[in-house]
C-alpha cells in the first residue's frame, strides 16, 4: 500500500472517532469543565497567596539579605543616573531580583510606611512564586492533561522547600 493511502485512511479514521466522540458529549458538560477547571486553577493560587502572605512575616531575614537590599538600592541609584560601583558579591546574581525587592522596600516601607522591611523586601518573590505556580499548571495542561496540571500546581504550592526559598531565597 502507498502511504499516501494510508496517511488518508488513518486521517479519516481520525475524524470519524473524534465525531462519535464529540456526538455522545453534550456541549454543555465540556464547557462547565473548562469552568471549573479555570475556577480550581484560580483556587489553587489565591490560596497560595493568602498562605504565603500571611506567612511572609514570620520568616525574616538571612544572613545575606541587607547585603542584596543595599545592591538593589545601588542598582535603582545607577538607574536614576548616579555612578555608585556595583558590589562585587552579588555580581553573579544579576539585578532582577534584588532591584524588585529594593523597589518594593522602597515604596512599601519607607514611603508608605505600611510593611516592615523585611516583608516588604520579599514581597515581590512571593509574588514570582505565584507565577511560578501557574508556570508548572501551564506546562503540565500542555504536556499531559488538565488533570495533571492542576496537580502539579497544587504540589508545588503546598511543597514546603518551594515555600520556604520563596521567603527567604529571592536570588534563586
Amino acid at each position: 500500500m502507498n502511504s499516501t493511502v494510508i496517511l488518508s485512511k488513518a486521517k479519516n479514521l481520525s475524524t470519524s472517532l473524534s465525531s462519535r466522540i464529540r456526538e455522545r458529549l453534550p456541549r454543555r458538560s465540556f464547557h462547565s469543565f473548562l469552568a471549573m477547571t479555570h475556577k480550581s486553577i484560580f483556587w489553587i493560587l489565591l490560596l497560595s497567596l493568602i498562605y504565603y502572605l500571611v506567612g511572609l512575616p514570620h520568616y525574616g531575614l538571612t544572613w545575606d539579605e541587607p547585603l542584596h537590599l543595599k545592591s538593589g538600592l545601588i542598582d535603582i541609584k545607577n538607574w536614576q543616573g548616579q555612578n555608585i560601583p556595583w558590589l562585587q558579591e552579588t555580581f553573579a546574581y544579576g539585578p532582577l531580583a534584588e532591584t524588585l525587592g529594593a523597589l518594593s522596600f522602597l515604596i512599601f516601607s519607607s514611603t508608605l510606611h505600611l510593611l516592615p522591611f523585611d516583608v516588604a523586601f520579599h514581597l515581590p518573590i512571593v509574588l514570582f512564586g505565584i507565577w511560578g505556580i501557574y508556570i508548572v499548571y501551564l506546562m503540565g495542561r500542555d504536556f499531559f492533561s488538565e488533570k495533571v496540571g492542576l496537580w502539579s500546581a497544587f504540589f508545588l504550592a503546598i511543597l514546603p522547600r518551594y515555600v520556604g526559598h520563596l521567603h527567604n531565597n529571592i536570588k534563586d
